[in-house]
């Protein structure tokens, strides 16, 4: 059987190879264009939904040269995503329900080298493969609080908090990181409750005995108060990290580029303890606005205003930027983020 991993999984993966060769077809439509003579100027198949136990499913169309697939595979027929697997049998997974619809495996393709003559005159080696190419990866990890209470106090406070240069915000529960960029985004949540809100979902399509299953690991996930960090990596991320490449797309590379962005996160956390190292006047500005407080409104000067921004920047903090929030609860302690491990009831088995 199949481990879940403790580490960065792989929680989504939209995959593409285009053949030189026929392959069988795959579509369940075809949406088309024609100009004002009536002449074809453009058409797409759209795909067949591929359905498996536990009312998961993955995207697959093929034009008979062109064949995408997309979706969670490594949570295709089990019933939940709490824990996943790495990229490496996720990509093994894809190509099993490829083999499902009789098409051929996404493959590395052949290497190609390439000297690519920078603006100075330099020239620089250039990598590519022939093979399948991925347009999004999403890759996600599990960290314990220690409790609701604790898991709710942090997303709270995280909503202060920047990675990178992007902007954070929040939609209910969840936190975002650069949510609109074409580049990368990130976000964290209570998987707890995201669990309860699919239960909500597609209630006749599941049987009692996975309610019962979907109930007992929320209820664990809120008892150890379970949070979720999640990077999703688009096109242009992935070309220019050279993660689109099929062949290039391991274990290793993904989960480097990953912790790329969890690194900013735990900066973030540890900075919390910084403030505790501020002059008394600074934690009380940080812990106003943690409040919700328009600190622009107290009474200082714009320039103290931007000095204290300036020196609350370095902990992570932008007391220019409003918090969505309403009655912000806010007790300093220290609140340990650990990696998660599977309890004892888990059902780890991938789908064959």
């Amino acid at each position: 059987m199949l481990q879940v991993s403790t580490r960065p999984f792989c929680d989504w993966v939209t995959c593409t190879q285009v053949h030189d060769r026929d392959v069988p077809e795959v579509f369940a439509s075809v949406t088309s264009r024609c100009d004002a003579e009536g002449e074809l100027e453009w058409e797409t198949p759209g795909g067949v939904i591929h359905e498996g136990s536990h009312s998961t499913s993955v995207l697959v169309v093929s034009d008979g040269r062109r064949v995408t697939l997309s979706g969670n595979v490594g949570r295709f027929g089990r019933p939940d995503n709490v824990f996943g697997y790495g990229v490496e049998v996720v990509k093994e997974g894809a190509n099993t329900i490829l083999g499902a619809f009789g098409l051929p495996p996404f493959e590395d393709g052949e290497r190609v080298e390439r000297v690519r003559r920078g603006e100075g005159g330099d020239l620089h080696p250039e990598i590519s493969y022939m093979g399948a190419t991925i347009s999004r990866l999403d890759m996600t990890r599990n960290f314990v609080t220690g409790s609701a209470e604790n898991a709710g106090d942090f997303l709270y406070w995280l909503r202060s908090q920047k990675i990178g240069r992007g902007d954070t915000d929040s939609v209910g529960n969840t936190v975002y990181w650069n949510r609109h960029s074409r580049y990368a985004r990130a976000k964290m949540y209570a998987k707890g409750a995201e669990i309860r809100a699919q239960m909500r979902r597609n209630v006749q399509r599941r049987g009692a005995e996975h309610q019962r299953y979907l109930a007992e690991l929320a209820d664990w996930c809120d008892q150890v108060g379970l949070v979720r960090f999640e990077v999703t990596m688009k096109q242009r991320n992935l070309t220019q990290t050279g993660l689109r490449y099929w062949a290039r797309c391991t274990d290793e590379s993904v989960e480097s580029e990953y912790r790329k962005r969890e690194e900013g996160l735990m900066t973030r956390c540890e900075n919390f303890e910084d403030v505790r190292a501020l002059p008394v006047r600074l934690q009380n500005v940080f812990h106003a606005y943690m409040r919700g407080e328009n600190i622009a409104e107290q009474g200082m000067s714009r320039a103290t205003f931007y000095r204290y921004r300036q020196q609350l920047l370095a902990v992570g903090v932008d007391i220019a930027k409003e918090l969505n929030v309403t009655a912000l609860r806010v007790r300093p302690r220290v609140i340990e983020l650990t990696a998660a491990e599977p309890p004892s009831f888990y059902r780890a088995d991938m789908a064959a």
